[in-house]
């Protein structure tokens, strides 16, 4: 058994090391923040410019 299979994560069928996988779950909260952000800043346009609309009337 090699030293690098004792710090394998088992994936399935196969083995990802710790590095790998922290940076998978990186990437993965990155993303979902990223379109978190862009979303609460796409309803804050929607919401802003439809009360803009309404005031105008």
């Amino acid at each position: 058994m090699r030293i690098s299979t004792l710090w394998a994560i088992a994936f399935g069928e196969m083995d990802l090391s710790p590095l790998t996988v922290a940076g998978l779950i990186g990437i993965a909260v990155f993303l979902f923040l990223a379109v978190g952000i862009s979303t609460l800043s796409l309803f804050r346009g929607v919401s802003e410019s439809g009360e803009s609309i309404q005031k105008k009337d």
